[in-house]
């Protein structure tokens, strides 16, 4: 009997959900697949799952729109509430993102069991890193290894929480009311922020704009 194994599948697009199922029914294990197309339905599943039959992997989308309810502002925030409620589980996370800054973030945020970029998409390469992480190892595609070693820049949750305050409008002044910082701190995060991207001070349209480019926000 083929060994049974339980996937949350997590992503916006319906035809990318059916692209994974159709990949992993080839592999030579069998998969029990639950499909979420939004973090407030992936997280209701998972409330769902019987704690004596826990998911055993999960696919996670990063770009996924914000939670309803606003406290999971991303993909990164749902795997790390799915690490929670299952300890074993292991993380798939396949991006569009292709920024070495937001690929980095993603793994210090994260530690995914595999990162792969959906530009280079091979039904090979999904079973790979399938494979590799059910017998317990890594897997990081070989752009993505390529982007870590281009990667000169850090920026942790509270500069990405920062940067999409301003990116919504948010005044500086009213932001610690969405981060649990000092005004002072928001401030010379800001101001870091600006140097480490290039932007002129006081530059807030500019920051945002590049901030869009390198994917962090």
């Amino acid at each position: 009997m083929k060994q049974q194994y339980r996937i949350l599948l997590v992503d916006d697009h319906l035809i990318t959900l059916e692209a994974y199922r159709g990949v992993l029914e080839l592999m030579s294990q069998e998969f029990i697949f639950t499909e979420a197309q939004s973090i407030d339905e992936a997280l209701e599943k998972a409330e769902r799952q019987p704690q004596l039959l826990p998911f055993d992997m999960a696919f996670v989308d990063i770009h996924l729109p914000r939670s309803e309810s606003k406290k999971i502002e991303s993909g990164e925030g749902l795997a790390l509430e799915l690490k929670k409620k299952f300890t074993e589980l292991k993380i798939v996370i396949p991006t569009q993102y292709n920024q070495p800054e937001r690929i980095r973030y993603i793994i210090d945020k994260v530690n995914p069991d595999a990162l792969l970029l959906k530009e280079e998409f091979r039904s090979a390469q999904i079973c790979r890193a399938v494979e590799i992480v059910l017998s317990g190892g890594t897997y990081y595609s070989s752009k993505v290894e390529l982007l870590l070693r281009k990667d000169h820049l850090q920026f942790d949750d509270y500069d990405l929480k920062i940067l999409s305050c301003i990116a919504r409008g948010v005044k500086i002044k009213d932001i610690e009311n969405h981060v649990p910082l000092s005004s002072r701190a928001i401030e010379d995060r800001k101001s870091m922020l600006m140097i480490k991207l290039g932007v002129p001070p006081r530059n807030n349209e500019q920051l945002i704009a590049i901030a869009r480019e390198k994917g962090l926000i």
